[in-house]
C-alpha cells in the first residue's frame, strides 16, 4: 500500500495559483471555513453522592469495556446519582456564545496578524499555500460541535441548534440518534431546524452481516430489536440507534447530512473495511470518519490498540492516504471518508519513526505524545467547554453545571474552573486562554495529559502541525511533500 502514495503532489497546479491551492487544501481536509471551533458539552449536570453535589455527565447509555469495546467517561454507571433536571438551560448556554465569539475573534486577529507568518516559516509553507490557508481560515465565526453524554437529551437542544445556525455557525450534533425512536416530535424538530451535520456512532457493529441485518428491518422491527438489548449494553444500543437514524435520513426530506464516527478498537479493526463497505452500500450518502481508539488521555497503562493490531492499523492508514491523496490529485471527493489527509500523514509518521518497534507506534497513535492541544497556541484552536475540575463541588444552589474551559476527556491539564457565562470570564480572558492559557495550565499541572489524536481536536493542518510531536515532523514533511507537493 505504501507505494501507492509515492507521488509528486497535486497534478497540474501552478505553484503560484492560490485559488487552486485553496481548492486542493479544502478537498484534502487540511483547511475548512474557519480556524476555530467550539466543542460544547450540553450534558454537564450535578450528581448527588455521599452528601455532596458534584459535577457529572448525564447520559442514558452505558459504554464501558465490561459490556462493550471501550469506556466513555459519560457512561451512566460512572455517573450514578446524576440529576437530568440540573442541565444548564439553553438561554444560559447561548449567552455564553457571545463571549466565546468575541474572544475567539480577538484570538483569530492576533494569530493571523503575527504568529501565522512564523508558523508558515517554521513548517515550510509556500507563500501561495499560506495565502490559500489564510483565505479560508481567517474568517469570523467558528464550527460548533454540540457534545456530551448524549446531547439530544437536552430538552432545548433544537432551540440551541436553531439559534446557533441563525447566528451563522456550522453546527454539528454528535449524538446517538435514540431519541428518534422515543420522541415522535424530535424528527419534525430536527428537520425544521437541522444541524449542519448529525454525527452518529459506527463503533459497535459486529460486522457487515450485522449492518445488513439491521438495515433490512423495518423501523418498527428495529425499535423492537433495540428494546431487547439490555440497557447496560450502551454501545450495542447505539448501533441500533445509528441504523434507525440513517434509515430515517434515507426517507425524510430535509434530514441533515449523517457522519458515522468509527472508533477503531480491538473489536472491529480486523474487519473495518467490510463494515465501511456495508454502511456505504446501505446508506450511500453518509460520511465515514474512522480513527484509532485513544487511551493516553486517561493515563491507561495498556494502550487501547496493541502490537497485535499494528499491521491492521498501518494498512488502514496507508489505504486512507492512498485514497485521499488520489482524490485530491484528481480533483474529486474523498467520499465516503471525511477528508483528513494531514491527519493520516501524522499517524503514518508514527510508524515511520518507530521503525521495527510497533509498540512505540501504537503507544503514540493511541495518544502518548503524538499530539497535544497545549503544545502551542494554534493546536488548541478547537476550544472545549464543559465540566470543571475533577471532583468539582457545587458552590451554591443556583449554580449551573458545566461551562468551564477545558477538556471533555481529561480534567487535569487545561481546565479553567471559571464558567464562560459568569462575570469572571470576558472576551479577553477567552482570547488569553486560547493564546497562552493552555500551555500555562499544563505547565502547572501535576500530571499533564500525555496527548490524544481525536480528529476534531487535531483539526486543520495548522493545528495538527503545531501540536504534533516534533520527532514526527521530518517523516511527516516527507509524506506531505509526496502527497500535497510542498
Amino acid at each position: 500500500m505504501t507505494a501507492a502514495i509515492e507521488t509528486a503532489g497535486p497534478v497540474g497546479i501552478n505553484p503560484e495559483d492560490t485559488a487552486a491551492w485553496q481548492d486542493t487544501l479544502v478537498r484534502a481536509g487540511a483547511i475548512g471555513n474557519s480556524a476555530f471551533g467550539v466543542q460544547f458539552d450540553l450534558n454537564a449536570a450535578w450528581r448527588h453522592t455521599e452528601g455532596k453535589v458534584l459535577s457529572a455527565s448525564f447520559c442514558d447509555h452505558n459504554c464501558t469495556t465490561e459490556v462493550g469495546n471501550y469506556t466513555c467517561l459519560a457512561s451512566s454507571t460512572l455517573n450514578v446519582g446524576v440529576r437530568p433536571s440540573s442541565l444548564t438551560p439553553a438561554e444560559t448556554i447561548l449567552d455564553s456564545f457571545g463571549t466565546l465569539s468575541e474572544g475567539i475573534d480577538a484570538a483569530r486577529a492576533d494569530f493571523f496578524d503575527g504568529p501565522f507568518q512564523a508558523y508558515s516559516d517554521t513548517f515550510n509553507i509556500p507563500a501561495a499555500v499560506a495565502t490559500a490557508m489564510r483565505a479560508s481560515l481567517d474568517r469570523p465565526g467558528f464550527e460548533v460541535n454540540l457534545f456530551g453524554g448524549n446531547p439530544e437529551l437536552h430538552p432545548e437542544v433544537t432551540t440551541i441548534i436553531r439559534e446557533l445556525r441563525g447566528a451563522g455557525h456550522d453546527v454539528h450534533l454528535t449524538t446517538t440518534g435514540g431519541r428518534f425512536m422515543r420522541d415522535a416530535n424530535f424528527l419534525e424538530q430536527i428537520v425544521e431546524h437541522p444541524p449542519t451535520l448529525l454525527a452518529l456512532s459506527a463503533d459497535d457493529f459486529e460486522g457487515a452481516e450485522d449492518i445488513q441485518h439491521l438495515a433490512g428491518l423495518s423501523l418498527d422491527e428495529l425499535r423492537a430489536a433495540w428494546k431487547a438489548v439490555p440497557r447496560l449494553h450502551g454501545q450495542r444500543r447505539k448501533a441500533h440507534e445509528a441504523i434507525y437514524a440513517a434509515k430515517l435520513a434515507r426517507n425524510t426530506e430535509g434530514f441533515p447530512k449523517i457522519l458515522f464516527n468509527m472508533v477503531l478498537h480491538p473489536g472491529n479493526i480486523a474487519n473495518a473495511s467490510s463494515i465501511v463497505g456495508a454502511l456505504t452500500t446501505e446508506f450511500p450518502d453518509v460520511i465515514i470518519n474512522p480513527f484509532p481508539a485513544q487511551s493516553a488521555f486517561s493515563y491507561d497503562e495498556e494502550p487501547a490498540l496493541r502490537v497485535e493490531h499494528a499491521t491492521a492499523l498501518r494498512d488502514i492508514i496507508d489505504r486512507m492516504i492512498a485514497l485521499q491523496a488520489s482524490a485530491v490529485q484528481a480533483g474529486t471527493s474523498t467520499a465516503p471518508y471525511a477528508p483528513r489527509l494531514h491527519y493520516w500523514l501524522m499517524l503514518r509518521a508514527a510508524f515511520d519513526i518507530a521503525g521495527d518497534d510497533p509498540a512505540q507506534a501504537m503507544n503514540m497513535i493511541t495518544g502518548d505524545g503524538i499530539w497535544q492541544c497545549y503544545r502551542d497556541s494554534p493546536a488548541g484552536f478547537y476550544t472545549q467547554v464543559g465540566l470543571g475540575p475533577e471532583g468539582e463541588v457545587r458552590s451554591s444552589a443556583n449554580q449551573h453545571p458545566g461551562g468551564c474551559l477545558g477538556c471533555f476527556w481529561n480534567k487535569q491539564t487545561v481546565t479553567d474552573n471559571r464558567q464562560v457565562w459568569g462575570e469572571a470570564v470576558t472576551p479577553p480572558i477567552i482570547a488569553r486562554y486560547i493564546k497562552v492559557g493552555k500551555p500555562a495550565l499544563a505547565a502547572e499541572s501535576a500530571r499533564p495529559c500525555p496527548g490524544c489524536a481525536f480528529p476534531r481536536l487535531v483539526g486543520h493542518m495548522i493545528s495538527a502541525e503545531t501540536g504534533m510531536d516534533p520527532r514526527l515532523l521530518p517523516a511527516y514533511f516527507d509524506r506531505r511533500k509526496q502527497t500535497l507537493g510542498f
